[in-house]
């Protein structure tokens, strides 16, 4: 192959022989190293592969093209490990470096600079809700500051959900629908569940007779993504945990068809007696209308928060 260049310089590459590279030539000269510099393709020349038994041509690190750093090299973050982001009881948390040797320093005071905080020297044990701040530190550097907040539930509940949610959207599990905390605008976080063409249902057990005020759930629409409130929400209330009646149903103010994000608590006024159980049943959507980009198919309900305001 040749090149012709508008200053009438001409740079070729040919191969003598057959088999694998056993020795690379430019001008005449060896060649060592498997890169040529713009400054030598342009000024012209020949290249040729020498063709025979394989050799390592090319293959020492100072033989390989790269591009230096021009900038100082940065303390990747540490990152915690733990069971989960919500617990019972209490749960041990473990604070991790991929660097070797370097400093981790830590706090649970939300006004406290984590790089003056303790020294990490083993898992953290938390009993309470508890949002960890902490930093790695070797001789020269400092990483990003990590910000991980563990949500103790604090009630002995337990929720069964009927239904199954998508595999994308489980938000770590049953108990996210009971851990208090509440689900952002922004449902691609993960803190959402999500159930595609089917109703959600889930039981909670109070674990003993509770006098209730108020039952419901927390839900999101964002209909350009296919997820629409439910048409209504059902609650029914249980002494036994076994045998349940309606105490209401509710539904909404939020038009299908506006664009945007819309959260909405759904909750029904309960008359304060004791009640051992809940059940939620958020009625789906459906197939998705024919004005929408998406016709045809079917819908999602987006859930957080099962809600219970005890008397």
């Amino acid at each position: 192959m040749s090149v012709r260049f508008e200053d009438g310089r001409t740079f070729t590459t040919r191969r003598v022989g057959r088999g694998s590279v056993a020795r690379v030539t430019f001008n005449g000269e060896p060649l060592e190293r498997s890169f040529l510099w713009h400054d030598e393709v342009i000024g012209g020349g020949e290249l040729v592969f020498e063709l025979g038994e394989a050799s390592d041509w090319g293959a020492a690190p100072s033989a390989r093209p790269g591009t230096a750093s021009t900038i100082e090299a940065i303390l990747p973050a540490p990152w915690t490990e733990a069971e989960s982001d919500r617990f019972r009881g209490h749960l041990d948390v473990r604070l991790v470096s991929g660097v070797p040797g370097v400093t981790i320093r830590w706090t649970d005071r939300p006004d406290r600079d984590p790089r003056a905080g303790a020294i990490y020297d083993g898992p953290l044990r938390l009993d309470s809700t508890t949002t960890l701040r902490f930093v790695a530190i070797d001789e020269a550097r400092t990483s990003p500051v990590v910000n991980a907040r563990f949500d103790a539930i604090e009630h002995d509940w337990r929720v069964d959900v009927s239904s199954v949610p998508n595999a994308q959207y489980t938000a770590g599990g049953p108990d996210a629908l009971i851990d208090g905390r509440r689900g952002p605008e922004d449902w691609r976080t993960g803190a959402w569940q999500g159930y595609q063409a089917q109703d959600f249902v889930a039981a909670l057990d109070l674990g003993k007779p509770t006098a209730v005020a108020r039952a419901g759930a927390s839900f999101l629409q964002d209909m350009r993504s296919w997820i629409w409130m439910p048409t209504e929400l059902v609650v029914e209330v249980s002494e036994d945990g076994r045998s349940f009646i309606e105490a209401g149903r509710v539904a909404h103010d939020v038009p299908d068809d506006e664009e945007g994000v819309f959260l909405r608590d759904f909750t029904i006024a309960l008359d304060g007696r004791p009640i051992r159980a809940v059940r939620f049943r958020a009625v789906n959507y459906g197939t998705i209308p024919a004005w929408h980009p998406g016709a045809g198919g079917e819908a999602f309900i987006f859930v957080d928060e099962l809600i219970v305001e005890q008397r």
